[in-house]
């Protein structure tokens, strides 16, 4: 049987960082290590809907890290949806 092994690319794998970090309601998205990471031109997209989003109010930024909104953690998907959007 042969498996098959979907490879990611670093702007997918910083996409599914993020969002299993935004999940960790106290630790959140630090963006300075993130950046560290992954580069900025690799999440220049993905930081740019993560503003977009803590425009719209679904996301909370303290000017160092993205987290969720505590009350929307029960409706997160589609937000969680657009961070992996690239």
């Amino acid at each position: 049987m042969v498996e098959e092994v979907e490879e990611l690319g670093p702007e997918e794998k910083a996409a599914e960082e993020a969002m299993l970090r935004l999940r960790l309601l106290e630790e959140g998205l630090d963006v300075v290590e993130f950046t560290k990471r992954y580069g900025l031109k690799t999440i220049y997209q993905l930081l740019s809907r993560l503003r977009m989003l803590a425009h719209e109010g679904l996301l909370l930024f303290d000017g160092s890290k993205y987290r969720l909104e505590p009350s929307l953690v029960l409706t997160s998907n589609s937000i969680l949806a657009r961070v992996l959007q690239g």
